[in-house]
């Protein structure tokens, strides 16, 4: 029979996990109740999935994020696409989807899998921790704001604001929203501290009145930063994109020169890919991002028994739910493929250059006299060619 517990209300999604080396939902459901659930939840089949998920998922995601991230930064920084402002933007969203990742989802696999937390490590790996990963979440969802306000202003006054959107001025936004954010942050690096407990230290309030703060008002100030303000900037943002896209269109099927409708065709082609990476980013953002957004609104209202059935299924429902958010910042590099035309046409163009410079190097490399003069007494080597194979390569490629 199970025991009367008390009821309380969820207040922050993205607090739960901050303060005890626990699993996720554990943590916070734990921390206010009035008795002792710990027995009586491990029965249930939505508790153990909720660890499995943990302990399988995160590695594949992490794995994904690392090669795609990369690979997106290296494919954003070619000399035909880093020409564009977005393309700015988007380098360093891969940049902060990586902090993301190992800040954020690591630590929650070697919490659940090893039962240890890298922020009861030091009262100083407990205040930055918290601070980069808040600062780096809202900086992320900030980022895809900007680009889409950039992209807006672009698209629907070219003209005017090919003055104003450029590379030096990206660079600046960035620098502005990165600062506001971790400053509107940083009470978190005043705020906990390690705290020494009986069996294992935790990252816990440095007093009550901030932890009356932590619940009551900061959860209202997050939600507007990291859901509300994106979310309404992203829907507005993606279609004003949308239709100029369709006005654009037909404005290139009414033209009548051949010349002209040719060279239009181009540079929509160019706009349309890039705008169509930005479309794709945006809503899949949305998408991972807003089912924790409900799941926190509805809950803010919602008093429910934290024993039991009832915890073992909050267990799971957060835990999906937060790797939906993690799975954000882990597929772009596969959106940019599916949605961006130059963006793939770059991946191929990067392969087949050095699929091509090894198969150049392997053909010539044999067929070339060498001569290699060891000499023992020394150990000084010489090795003299007919012909420099660095300048067969570039006059080749």
């Amino acid at each position: 029979m199970e025991r009367n517990c008390s009821k309380h209300v969820i207040t922050d999604i993205k607090q739960i996990s901050t303060n005890y080396n626990l699993p996720l939902v554990e943590t916070y459901f734990s921390r206010n109740s009035d008795c002792n659930c710990e027995s009586n939840y491990l029965i249930y089949s939505e508790y153990n999935a909720a660890i499995y998920l943990w302990k399988i998922f995160p590695p594949i995601l992490l794995l994904l994020g690392t090669v795609g991230n990369v690979l997106s930064i290296l494919v954003l920084r070619r000399p035909t696409i880093r020409k564009s402002v977005c393309s700015i933007y988007l380098v360093v969203l891969a940049i902060t989807d990586l902090l993301v990742l190992y800040t954020g989802l690591l630590r929650q696999w070697i919490l659940n899998t090893f039962n240890v937390d890298i922020r009861a490590t030091s009262s100083t790996a407990c205040k930055i921790h918290i601070w980069i990963l808040y600062s780096s979440m809202d900086y992320s969802a900030w980022i895809l704001i900007a680009v889409t306000i950039d992209r807006v202003l672009l698209i629907w006054f070219p003209n005017k604001m090919q003055c104003i959107c450029t590379k030096k001025m990206a660079v600046l936004v960035l620098l502005c929203i990165a600062s506001f954010l971790f400053l509107i942050n940083s009470h978190i690096l005043y705020g906990y501290e390690l705290s020494t407990g009986k069996t294992a230290n935790h990252c816990d309030f440095v007093s009550k009145s901030y932890e009356q703060f932590w619940i009551s008002s900061w959860p209202s100030i997050d939600l507007v930063i990291f859901c509300i303000l994106p979310v309404g900037f992203l829907v507005v943002g993606n279609i004003l994109i949308f239709v100029k896209v369709l006005i654009s269109r037909r404005t290139v099927k009414r033209q009548v020169s051949a010349y002209n409708t040719s060279s239009q065709n181009q540079r929509d082609s160019k706009f349309s890919s890039m705008t169509a990476m930005l479309i794709a980013v945006n809503c899949v953002f949305i998408v991972c991002n807003i089912p924790s957004r409900a799941f926190m609104i509805e809950h803010t209202s919602w008093s429910f028994d934290t024993c039991g059935y009832n915890y073992a299924k909050m267990s799971l429902l957060w835990c999906i739910f937060n790797l939906s958010m993690y799975v954000n910042n882990s597929v772009n590099f596969l959106l940019y493929i599916v949605s961006g035309s130059r963006f793939r046409n770059e991946i191929k163009k990067m392969f087949k250059r050095r699929k091509k410079q090894n198969h150049i190097a392997a053909a010539l490399i044999p067929n070339r006299q060498m001569a290699i003069q060891i000499r023992n007494s020394s150990d000084v080597y010489t090795i003299t060619q007919n012909v420099t194979l660095q300048r067969i390569l570039d006059s080749k490629c």
